[in-house]
C-alpha cells in the first residue's frame, strides 16, 4: 500500500487533494531499487494544468519504456498546500512514489510559457535544491528545461544546468546513457555495471559531456555577455569540444516516434477536459 507523503489531516484541509496523490489509471510504477535513473518529471504549474499537457505524457511514456529507468510526476502545489509544506519542512515529492525530489537523478522542468518561471524557483525550493546551478553539488539532481521557452534560455539560465533544445524525443536516451557511464562503474569488459553505482562522481564532468550532445546547452560552459540594453549579445563556448551554437532537435519520422498508448487518466477535472 501506498506511503503518501502528506499526513491525512493535511489531505482533508486542502483544496483538491487529489492533485497530490498519483495513483491514477495507467500510471507507471516500477520498483525503485532496481532503477539505475530516477527522473522527475515537472510541469511547473497547478496539477489540472499539468495533467493537461500532451508534451508530459509523451515524455512520461518514452522515459518509463526505457527498462532502466523510472520517470515519475511533480506539479507545482496549490498556495494552501505550498504554506503548509513550507511551515511544517515537508519536501516536494514525486506522485508515483511520493518520495522527495532531491532523491531523484534529474529534475526535468518543463518551460511552456514565461508565466511560470516563478514557479520554477517555487519547485526548486520546496524540493531543497540550490536556485542556482553553480551552487549545487553531486548530491544533487541535475536540473533539466525542455518545451518551447528554452529556445530563449538565457532569462533561467542561472537556474538550469542543461536545456535540452527542441523536440524530446531524439535525444533521451543518449542523455540517459552518458550518466549511467558517469555514476555506475565500469566492468572488466568495458560494459557500465547498473549493479554497481559509486560512491562519488564527477557531476561537472557529466555536464561538459552532455553539453557536447546535439540539441544540449550547457550554460555553465559559456561566456554570455549582454549589450548595454540587457538584450543578448554572444556566447562563447569555454571548453573545447563544446559547441559554438546549439541546434534545435527535430523528430523527423511520426511514423516512428513515440507517443503514449495508454495515456494517464487523471482523477479530477483538468483544464483541457477532452
Amino acid at each position: 500500500m501506498k506511503k503518501f507523503a502528506l499526513k491525512d489531516e493535511i489531505l482533508l484541509n486542502i483544496e483538491k487533494p487529489a492533485r497530490y496523490i498519483g495513483g491514477e489509471i495507467n500510471e507507471i510504477i516500477k520498483e525503485k531499487e532496481h532503477m539505475a535513473v530516477r527522473f522527475a518529471i515537472c510541469f511547473p504549474d497547478v496539477y489540472e494544468i499539468g495533467m493537461s499537457h500532451l508534451g508530459i505524457q509523451i515524455i512520461y511514456d518514452m522515459l518509463n519504456k526505457f527498462e532502466d529507468v523510472w520517470c515519475e510526476r511533480v506539479y507545482s502545489p496549490w498556495p494552501d498546500l505550498h504554506k503548509i509544506m513550507k511551515s511544517e519542512n515537508i519536501p516536494l515529492f514525486a506522485l508515483e512514489s511520493q518520495d522527495p525530489i532531491r532523491d531523484f537523478d534529474f529534475l526535468g522542468l518543463t518551460l511552456q510559457y514565461e508565466m511560470c518561471y516563478t514557479n520554477i524557483l517555487q519547485v526548486l525550493d520546496l524540493a531543497d535544491i540550490p536556485l542556482r546551478a553553480s551552487d549545487r553539488t553531486d548530491e544533487d539532481p541535475i536540473v533539466i528545461g525542455g518545451g518551447p521557452c528554452t529556445y530563449n534560455p538565457e532569462p533561467i539560465a542561472d537556474f538550469f544546468d542543461l536545456f535540452y533544445i527542441g523536440e524530446g524525443e531524439t535525444r533521451y536516451r543518449e542523455l540517459m546513457d552518458l550518466y549511467e557511464r558517469y555514476r555506475y562503474e565500469t566492468s572488466d569488459d568495458g560494459l557500465v555495471d547498473l549493479n554497481r553505482k559509486k560512491s562519488s562522481w564527477d557531476r561537472k564532468g557529466f555536464i561538459l559531456e552532455a553539453g557536447k550532445l546535439p540539441g544540449i546547452y550547457a550554460p555553465l560552459l559559456y561566456d554570455v555577455s549582454y549589450n548595454a540594453d540587457g538584450t543578448f549579445d554572444k556566447m562563447i563556448p569555454l571548453y573545447e569540444g563544446v559547441p559554438k551554437r546549439v541546434r534545435k532537435e527535430l523528430v523527423t519520422d511520426l511514423d516512428n516516434t513515440y507517443y503514449p498508448e495508454k495515456p494517464l487518466v487523471p482523477y479530477i477535472r483538468v483544464t483541457q477536459d477532452r
